[in-house]
């Protein structure tokens, strides 16, 4: 799977990669495992520019990986993703308070689903040949990288450089 990078600078909050991403879950519903027919699995935080974008990187060393206490969320080699198996999944919600990029959220039904899961994690749209939300964005702020995980990367260290100069100052 190409790594998801994203460019808050970038995003005129259209909406295009909900719909895609909800339209995806449609398609899914019936067809594999999916938790939540019809809902995104990625939130924009408001249309103040630059609106947040939250959506899983698929980090290469996910916190949300190593802070999962009931070893629900995994990094599948195969796909190069987090997977998260509801079965394990706790409600402890570590994983969302360790996402730098705020991208686990609470179930909105409040872990009232079909599959009864306390949190929401994007998939990576591994059923599809590319990830849904960045084939929909027309700017560029959702784009999938096919050098593995480059995009994921750079964001991760430019947001560790600016929380640790927010730190220390």
């Amino acid at each position: 799977m190409p790594s998801l990078g994203v460019s808050e600078s970038a995003c005129d909050s259209c909406g295009r990669c909900l719909v895609a991403c909800a339209a995806g879950r449609v398609v899914l519903a019936g067809a594999l495992d999916s938790a939540w027919p019809g809902q995104a699995l990625l939130r924009i935080d408001g249309p103040a520019p630059p609106p947040r974008i939250r959506l899983c990187r698929h980090c290469a060393t996910a916190p949300c990986v190593d802070t999962c206490v009931g070893r629900a969320l995994r990094r599948d080699q195969a796909s190069d993703t987090v997977k998260l198996d509801p079965s394990r999944c706790v409600g402890c919600y570590s994983c969302v308070m360790e996402c730098p990029f705020g991208a686990l959220l609470p179930n909105p039904d409040g872990g009232r689903s079909a599959r009864d899961v306390p949190i929401v994690k994007c998939d990576g749209c591994g059923q599809f040949a590319h990830p849904l939300c960045a084939a929909a964005c027309p700017t560029g702020a959702i784009r999938a990288a096919a050098d593995g995980r480059s995009a994921s990367s750079r964001a991760r260290r430019r947001r560790a450089g600016l929380l640790g100069r927010a730190r220390r100052g």
